[in-house]
């Protein structure tokens, strides 16, 4: 597999910033207490959130609305929980990541293990050709309008049957033909059969036990379209180099409040950081950032907002 000259560029770069780095790894130890606050408040949010939903007065097509963002939303935060797990970086215990990777994955219909593959497929393929999410990330120069059509285009399904053929095909080819060497992990039937069950008990709870199907009508319609579409911007925020359209570029953002209520959790503003190193817990990005900082950081990584980064595409 060869590498492109762009992104052995960007990855001589960040060879550069780890070797002027000195992190004392006992500083980065993960915290069982960070993934339990993490997890808790997840769960926390969509007991609220069904609360509100059921009491709301929205009826109808309002209700299915409503739903459908607030859990598409939920739905796209529960990706941060499934992230640090996949890197065993959530708990200090590998079976507890595990654990934890496969509930939560359930619940919102990913199978954890294919999550897994694809992702650390993304952290070694980053922005090239070959990387799974390739597809997520504009190439070369585009019109103002098609960049905008490609942000909203979740909204509209463009991302329901490839999230479907993803998580529910049975054979072992993503989107992109990516290496030889790729092949996801195929899925038992008795995982389809389990997630049926825990998401039709999702789905009977979240309507009040069938008082309000719209309810659950919603959560249904959110998953494929809200929250892929808040997938996209992060995305496009984290790793869209406007420039030269570099392969592996990834950029951090300062955090915001906006941002943080609606497209990042978990420090995951951090992004850069992340891809420096993988497996240091969430809970530390901020202050590797900030060591990054003082070295010195490659040119356009580190963004005011996601927000901004995303207005800036269109310049």
């Amino acid at each position: 597999m060869s590498i492109s000259p762009n992104e052995a560029e960007f990855n001589k770069e960040l060879q550069k910033v780890r070797s002027g780095l000195e992190l004392p790894m006992h500083e980065f130890a993960k915290s069982n207490s960070y993934g339990t606050r993490i997890c808790l408040t997840q769960i926390f949010i969509v007991c609220v959130a069904t609360y509100l939903l059921q009491n709301s007065g929205l009826r109808g097509v309002n209700q299915v609305l409503g739903s459908a963002i607030i859990y598409g939303v939920i739905a796209y935060r529960v990706q941060f929980i499934l992230h640090d797990a996949s890197h065993k970086s959530l708990f200090r215990n590998s079976s507890i990541n595990e654990t934890v990777g496969w509930v939560f994955g359930t619940f919102v219909g990913v199978n954890f293990s294919r999550y897994r593959y694809t992702h650390m497929w993304h952290h070694r393929l980053t922005g090239s050709q070959n990387d799974p999410q390739y597809r997520d990330y504009l190439h070369g120069t585009v019109s103002r309008t098609r960049y905008f059509l490609f942000l909203v285009s979740p909204l509209f399904g463009s991302r329901v049957f490839p999230y479907l053929s993803r998580e529910f095909g049975v054979g072992e080819k993503t989107e992109v033909a990516v290496t030889q060497d790729y092949h996801e992990p195929r899925v038992h039937p008795l995982w389809y059969v389990m997630a049926l069950l825990v998401v039709g008990i999702e789905l009977f709870v979240m309507s009040g036990f069938g008082r309000y199907p719209f309810i659950a009508l919603g959560f249904l319609v959110g998953l494929p379209t809200v929250s892929l579409f808040l997938a996209r911007l992060r995305a496009v925020s984290e790793h869209q180099d406007f420039v030269n359209d570099k392969a592996g570029f990834t950029r951090s953002h300062r955090f915001n409040l906006a941002d943080y209520l609606l497209l990042y959790d978990a420090n995951f503003n951090y992004h850069f950081e992340h891809h420096l190193y993988p497996g240091i817990s969430s809970k530390h990005l901020k202050s590797v950032s900030i060591r990054v900082d003082q070295l010195g950081r490659p040119s356009d990584t580190m963004g005011s907002s996601m927000s901004r980064t995303l207005i800036r595409g269109f310049r």
